[in-house]
């Protein structure tokens, strides 16, 4: 059984999602604060040509980073460059791809894109494309639909949010494509009258997208306590989710709240712990650095039995397991290396990495297998869009 928890939690909105009374993701999120997602009127203040990129402007001492690897399609208003490309002082209109993580400034893309729970519009004209996550059926399936035929104007993604759907209810996607497209050319048909800095855009509440882009149908409850996050969610879902409409829950017990009741300081006190217990006697240890995060697997008092190979491969599956679910529930990112425990048969250790690569095929966020080293540690990247759960208790 799966549900979600919503509530207000120091001026953050914290939205807990549970599988079988067990956290599985939380996300922290501040609306008054996030800009992800939102559409601006840069400035270049500097090209950095060592590394190829630009320092750009967004605001009155609002600072991003460009590369020039996401200087693609660039919509750009005004220019001193006799080429119409981006120098100092061009405007051009920018996208906020990262939030700010620690002292580094956030990221921005030139390739202006609107998402929706099925597809992406984008820059990228006459293109059609596919989640690399959407099955190689479904993908065969949907590029027969008429109404994929390739948008002169703009660049279509298809989601993998796609795979829920039956070949019935693919006027979803048609309805999608026409809605984006009109926003995006309204969108388009102002910029040049902006002026510097301005917000474009701005997007939804990221705990919204957040369950936008949820099957909704494989969960039971969506409940909160707080009155203007009801309100909000009640609005969106019947404009967005009628049909799912009956989830929300209105917690109302004041004489026991929706934290006591769900223990959510206990878990997160827990998620900012170094050490985490496994059930056979096993633990992990995490250690957050600058550069990255280690993760290592302790046997602990779990060695029994007559094979101690078998035993290690045994708490090894155990502690991927607990790994995968951890890395997500306290949004880990960047570098992750891994120290399991030792073992000596190659068919163990390629059967444990297999393991792994499929339990973090499940993460939303794209993580990926790297390399295993000569010492037996396991690399993996997690694509980083927002701080560590911890980074956000912190601050």
């Amino acid at each position: 059984m799966k549900r979600i928890l919503i509530t207000n939690y120091n001026n953050y909105i914290l939205t807990c999602f549970e599988e079988d009374g067990s956290f599985y993701e939380i996300n922290l999120t501040n609306p008054k604060t996030s800009i992800l997602g939102n559409i601006y009127v840069g400035r270049i203040e500097k090209k950095i040509k060592n590394i190829h990129a630009y320092f750009v402007s967004y605001g009155t001492n609002e600072t991003a980073f460009l590369s020039e690897e996401d200087c693609n399609n660039p919509i750009i208003l005004s220019t001193p460059s006799k080429k119409n490309s981006l120098v100092e002082g061009s405007l051009v209109l920018i996208q906020i791809s990262k939030e700010a993580i620690k002292s580094k400034d956030p990221t921005v893309t030139t390739n202006i894109s609107l998402k929706g729970k099925y597809c992406i519009i984008d820059g990228n004209k006459n293109t059609l494309r596919f989640s690399s996550k959407l099955s190689k059926r479904r993908r065969n399936q949907i590029i027969m639909e008429p109404f994929l035929l390739a948008n002169p104007n703009f660049g279509i993604i298809i989601r993998t949010s796609a795979n829920d759907l039956k070949k019935e209810s693919y006027h979803r996607i048609t309805d999608e494509i026409s809605k984006l497209n009109n926003e995006m050319e309204n969108l388009l048909s102002k910029v040049h009258a902006l002026k510097v800095h301005s917000l474009v855009y701005k997007a939804e509440d990221p705990y919204l997208t957040k369950l936008r882009d949820l099957d909704l149908q494989k969960f039971t409850k969506i409940t909160t306590d707080d009155p203007i996050i009801f309100n909000q969610l009640s609005t969106y879902f019947q404009e967005n989710f009628f049909s799912h409409l009956q989830l929300l829950t209105y917690y109302n017990d004041t004489s026991y709240s929706l934290n006591k009741l769900n223990q959510i300081d206990k878990k997160l006190e827990e998620i900012q712990n170094k050490l985490v217990n496994l059930k056979n006697g096993a633990s992990l240890v995490f250690e957050q650095t600058e550069a990255m995060n280690i993760i290592d697997v302790n046997s602990g008092t779990s060695i029994k039995g007559t094979s101690r190979e078998d035993t290690f491969f045994k708490i090894n599956r155990l502690a991927a397991k607990e790994i995968a679910r951890q890395i997500r529930l306290r949004n880990l990112s960047g570098i992750i290396i891994i120290d399991f425990i030792n073992m000596k048969e190659k068919s163990n250790i390629d059967n444990l990495i297999m393991f792994l690569i499929d339990l973090i095929k499940k993460d939303p966020i794209k993580t990926q297998f790297i390399d295993i080293t000569k010492l037996g540690l396991i690399e993996l990247t997690r694509k980083r869009i927002s701080p560590s759960i911890k980074e956000q208790l912190l601050t």
